[in-house]
Formats: structure tokens, C-alpha cells, sequence
């Protein structure tokens, strides 16, 4: 079907993927997906959270800004839309910290900058700022860290930065995981996957 993204559900019992403009979802165990939502613009990436509600990135003419929509189904609202008067150009990458609740994503701004911030209701905080690369796809780590690829579309590898998630504060400097590697996930257990860079055309998925 031309799938392009893949994300769990908080329980891990179903798997939300991503067909051109349309949200859908497949049990676990089995049995047909069935759509969760069609936008009116293509979604690059999307995130479920503790509250049965799914984040997703949704292109737009001049800017991508977040969706939610229940996992549900029906209507779709926007979630977070970028402020120009801030600098702010785009929103990408949103994915739910542990509880569920709170929201990292990633910020490109007007003068080229890209940012990773949290969200957590009317609170922002900011996790790492980039004059010149792209900070994309991040990852929360059970060992207290943000994992990150950084440079798009070429990576410059796989960064994390410590943070406290209870605090949600950053607790020391970023530092290099692996040169080569590219969109990082990590599981509750703590393990990495992530993509690794063979050579100039070939990419491959490796479990460390």
C-alpha cells in the first residue's frame, strides 16, 4: 500500500502506520487495519499517546505543523501550528515521552536553525539547538538520554543528550553514539535500533 511510517500504540497491542494522506491501524494479534483518519495533506509521521490520542506531522503549502486525532477515529484538530512572529517554520518528528503526555518534537526555524523542544501542556522546554543541521527523529532513552540523528538528509550520526524526563530538564552535553547511524528507536528494555549507513546508495537496519 505504500506504507512510509510505522509507530506502536502505548500498549504495544496495535501498530498505527502512515498511506500517503491516511492514518491507519492493525491489531497485533491479527486481523484486517482498518483507517483511522484521512487528512486533506500527506502525513510524513505520527505518534501515540497515553490518552488513546495520535500526534501527526501533516504537510502543508508553507509549513508542517501537528495534528491530533483519537485513535478512534473521527475528526481531526490542530495540535501545535508554527508562530513566524517566533521564527518557527516547521514542526516534524513528534513522538510521546514515557507518560504518554508529554511531547518532543523538532523545530526548523526561519534563519535555518533547527531545534528539539518538549511539550508538556503550556510548557516548553528546550532540549538542543542547531545552528546549521537538522536534528530529526528523536528518541527517548530508559537510560536518562534523548537520542537524535543529526544532518538531514545525510546524517552526521546518532547524538543523545542526557535529560531528565521527571525534571524534564537537560542534564549534561550532547555526545556522538555511533558515526553512521540514522533515525534512532529505542525499546522500554533500553534497546537501540537504528539505520546504519553502508555505503553510498545502501542502508540497513541493525540491532545493537
Amino acid at each position: 500500500e505504500g506504507v512510509h511510517f510505522a509507530f506502536w500504540s502505548p500498549q504495544s497491542d496495535y501498530v498505527g502506520y502512515l498511506v500517503e494522506d491516511t492514518i491507519r491501524k492493525s491489531a497485533v494479534k491479527g486481523g484486517a487495519s482498518t483507517t483511522v483518519h484521512t487528512f486533506s495533506q500527506r502525513v510524513l509521521e505520527a505518534t501515540w499517546g497515553a490518552d488513546d490520542m495520535i500526534i501527526a506531522e501533516v504537510t502543508g503549502r508553507e509549513y508542517n505543523e501537528l495534528m491530533q486525532v483519537s485513535a478512534q477515529g473521527g475528526s481531526a484538530q490542530v495540535y501545535l501550528t508554527p508562530d513566524s512572529t517566533q521564527g518557527e517554520d516547521s514542526f516534524f518528528s513528534p513522538r510521546f515521552l514515557p507518560d504518554g503526555r508529554a511531547l518532543i518534537f523538532g523545530i526548523t526555524r526561519l534563519n535555518g536553525a533547527s531545534e528539539l523542544v518538549v511539550q508538556d501542556e503550556a510548557n516548553r522546554t528546550s532540549l538542543i539547538y542547531d545552528a546549521t543541521l537538522l536534528l530529526a527523529f528523536p528518541a527517548y532513552s530508559p537510560s536518562g538520554h534523548v537520542l537524535y540523528q543529526r544532518g538531514w538528509p545525510r546524517s552526521d550520526g546518532i547524538w543523545a543528550i542526557p535529560y531528565d524526563v521527571s525534571a524534564s530538564t537537560v542534564t549534561g552535553d550532547p555526545f556522538l553514539v555511533t558515526q553512521r547511524g540514522m533515525a534512532p528507536s529505542v525499546s522500554k528494555d533500553g534497546t537501540l535500533v537504528f539505520g546504519s549507513f553502508q555505503g553510498p546508495a545502501d542502508v540497513q537496519l541493525v540491532l545493537v
